[in-house]
């Protein structure tokens, strides 16, 4: 799951929102020593990222570009999913897509 989708699933709250952006680089620490809100986000992260690698269309997106390039297909689907998400989702995710910087760096 990309970055763009993962602040928007957050719901513009902004403790969670920067859990949820900096999940990836958490793997291993233990959490119980940041905020709880961003806790919820970093949950909240590995919660999405999880439902997303197990979907069938994902797995399917991924199968399909291991037929050419099996090292990185996981990230090459990630990487279009980020590009085609916001292109082709709702409304509110272009407009995020847009605004991203300027929305996030508010929180």
């Amino acid at each position: 799951m990309n970055f763009l989708a993962h602040i928007y699933l957050s719901f513009d709250h902004p403790g969670i929102s920067i859990g949820n952006f900096m999940a990836d680089g958490l793997k291993r620490q233990r959490l119980e020593h940041f905020p709880t809100d961003f806790q919820k986000g970093v949950m909240l992260h590995r919660t999405i990222d999880e439902f997303t690698d197990q979907h069938p269309i994902f797995k399917k997106v991924v199968r399909e570009f291991s037929k050419y390039t099996a090292i990185i297909a996981g990230s090459l689907s990630i990487f279009f999913t980020t590009i085609f998400l916001p292109l082709n989702g709702p409304t509110t995710t272009v407009y995020l897509w847009k605004y991203f910087p300027k929305i996030f760096i508010h929180f």
